[in-house]
């Protein structure tokens, strides 16, 4: 009773305590009972309900990280991550469900159950480095029924014969071991010769009668992917690295065919296939070649640096993905100059007439980097075809489809000579002489020679946008030269001269031009305006000249007459 008088004091100082953010002590003597009204004398807190529990306190993995200079034997509740109840043992929080269990005493420990895991296939007994010394079991009964007497293999009296040392075993008849085509001396093995002759090689395969070396076959019929060969090199080290060395030699007077890499590749499906498929991730700051050959010597055959015949869907002769800081290189080539007069080819490419777009060589490069190119030819390169830039159906042995408009500054759909000095661009309706960003002079035939224009017809237009109408050339600006020459197709004016041309007396001529001011047979100011013809001008003219000089001889006449007088 005195007890539970004394709680509600409890708890009143518990909570004024709290308040003030004290700590709060307790006598060690004495019980406090919750629930019960005789708390058990060997307890500081007694706490009795059917109905009730106790609730520790609930925090987050990262309060409960949070807590300062936590004491050994502190318990909390976590509620995330995985939730539960979590101890800490003086170093680190514990998982109550974690507890271990130590069984270490099993001799005076009475066991009457059978001892089984949680889930079938997920504990072992012992492990590879903590193993049990010598079991001692009646029977041992393993998971396909089958007991250590009675498996395959094993158990009972052993397995009987005598194999050689060094040699891979393998049954030569019922429960009796032989040797196998293989050898192994703990570090390499080998298949088809007495002695290891593989230098650095795990595994030796010397093939002396059969025709295959190696055969890999794989039928199984499955949706994944399947790959034939898979090979990796590791990046430790910093010797070179050779995925595959392929040394394949031929003697001088076989007439076989020689193949470094012979693909069959034949694809039903519709997914993309690839001849030769390799991505290349490159780090180091070394030269780099996606696919390298130098081949030399002065054989008279026909010799190929990369031959491939492709046909079907989206097929790729060649496809490689490149990357890297240092020199990248999808193919590299080196024909060297060898005797004899048999034709070399770096890349050959036989596509034949399918449906659809084909490519011999498709590269594609990221122009963010101004160095990438898709493309490198040093030496002359020959096209017999139509080369198509911007296009895939060229019209023209070199059809360009690509580009912008030419501008001073830059554009063009083909650009002659460096953008940085002297060049011309062309687009498809201009052609532009630039220097380093600024316009310049167009030259024709600067050294010489005829130029001709619109020889089938048209016109040709300086400064203006449209030609005028019946004239070959139309120049809106003014024209100066040295020297101009019309060569007229009608007739020159001489026909004044002639005896019985009419012309007006000189009132007529007073009058009319009094009446029109312009002389006879000229244009008036206002048909001046619609441009004149200078051939016709001249014509007109050289006409009022000779008639002029007729006026002069008739007043000249006059006069002799009236001085005779």
């Amino acid at each position: 009773m005195k007890n539970l008088v004394l709680l509600p004091a409890l708890l009143l100082v518990i909570g004024f305590a709290q308040t003030l953010s004290a700590q709060n002590t307790f006598p060690a003597n004495g019980a406090a009972g919750i629930g019960t009204a005789t708390p058990a004398s060997s307890s500081l807190l007694d706490i009795s309900s059917t109905s009730k529990g106790v609730l520790m306190p609930r925090m987050t993995k990262t309060q409960r990280e949070a807590i300062v200079s936590p004491v050994e034997g502190l318990l909390i509740y976590q509620t995330n991550n995985q939730p539960g109840f979590y101890y800490y043992d003086g170093s680190a929080w514990k998982s109550v469900l974690q507890v271990k269990k130590d069984l270490s005493n099993l001799n005076a420990t009475a066991i009457n159950v059978s001892l089984e895991p949680n889930a079938s296939g997920t504990l072992n007994l012992g492990s590879s480095t903590n193993k049990w010394n010598e079991v001692h079991a009646t029977s041992i009964k393993f998971a396909d029924g089958t007991t250590q007497s009675t498996a395959g293999g094993g158990g009972g009296g052993g397995i009987g014969g005598s194999g050689t040392s060094g040699y891979l075993a393998k049954f030569t008849g019922a429960g009796t071991i032989g040797n196998s085509l293989f050898q192994e001396n703990a570090s390499n093995a080998w298949l088809g010769t007495t002695a290891f002759s593989g230098s650095n090689a795990k595994l030796d395969i010397y093939a002396d009668a059969i025709s295959r070396t190696l055969k890999l076959q794989n039928d199984f019929s499955t949706t994944f992917n399947k790959e034939g060969i898979y090979n990796w090199v590791g990046a430790q080290g910093t010797g070179g690295k050779t995925g595959i060395n392929n040394i394949v030699w031929q003697t001088t007077g076989s007439t076989g065919i020689v193949y470094g890499v012979k693909q069959d590749i034949q694809n039903y499906g519709s997914g993309n296939g690839y001849a030769n498929y390799a991505t290349y991730d490159i780090l180091g700051s070394g030269t780099n070649y996606g696919n390298y050959l130098s081949i030399g010597g002065s054989s008279s055959g026909t010799v190929y640096g990369d031959y491939k015949s492709v046909s079907g869907g989206t097929v790729y002769g060649d496809y490689k993905t490149l990357s890297g800081s240092s020199s990248v290189y999808g193919n590299y080539i080196t024909i060297p100059s060898v005797s004899g007069s048999n034709t070399k080819f770096g890349v050959y490419v036989n596509i034949p007439s399918t449906a659809g777009a084909n490519f011999g060589i498709y590269s594609v490069v990221n122009t963010d980097n101004a160095g990438s190119y898709a493309a490198s030819f040093t030496g002359k390169v020959y096209c017999n075809g139509d080369v198509g830039i911007g296009t895939i159906s060229p019209a023209a042995q070199l059809h360009v489809d690509l580009g912008t408009d030419a501008e001073p500054a830059g554009g063009g759909f083909i650009v002659s000579g460096s953008t940085s000095s002297a060049n011309i661009a062309i687009d498809n309706n201009e052609i532009m002489a630039r220097d380093n960003g600024a316009v310049s002079k167009l030259y024709l035939n600067n050294d010489g020679g005829d130029v001709s224009m619109c020889y089938s017809g048209g016109n040709v237009m300086i400064g203006a946008s449209a030609p005028a109408t019946g004239y070959l050339l139309t120049v809106d600006g003014k024209v100066i030269c040295e020297e101009l020459k019309v060569q007229l197709s009608q007739d020159w004016p001489d026909y004044v001269f002639e005896e019985g041309y009419a012309m007006p007396s000189i009132s007529e001529l007073k009058a009319f031009v009094k009446t029109h001011k312009h002389l006879p047979g000229i244009p008036d100011a206002e048909e001046m305006k619609a441009g004149i013809s200078v051939g016709d001008m001249q014509t007109k003219l050289m006409q009022k000249v000779e008639e002029l000089s007729l006026y002069i001889i008739q007043l000249q006449d006059q006069i002799d007459a009236l001085r005779q007088q």
